[in-house]
């Protein structure tokens, strides 16, 4: 899994379950309302990110290591596919 692209658009905020949510809370030492503070300032969001993406990735592959996750590049979508027309 190495080098593989993860691209932060495919993170549901929305969907998270409560277990998800606890598992970013645990990794990140941080709560809900200060993690998603945090993610709209400028500043480190490595283990915000590490902690999204491996619940989100888990979702498609339940075997996925925290380390497969840090291996990941970061990738940030130019806008939302949500805001795209016809959607």
């Amino acid at each position: 899994m190495t080098g593989k692209e993860f691209d932060i658009t495919e993170i549901d905020l929305d969907g998270l379950t409560l277990g998800e949510m606890e598992i970013v809370e645990d990794m990140t030492g941080l709560g809900l309302d200060q993690i998603f503070e945090s993610l709209g300032k400028q500043g480190p969001k490595s283990k915000i990110l590490i902690a999204l993406g491996l619940v989100t990735e888990r979702r498609k592959n339940p075997d996925v290591t925290v380390e497969e996750i840090r291996d990941m590049k970061f990738v940030v979508a130019e806008s939302d596919p949500k805001d795209s027309e016809g959607i």
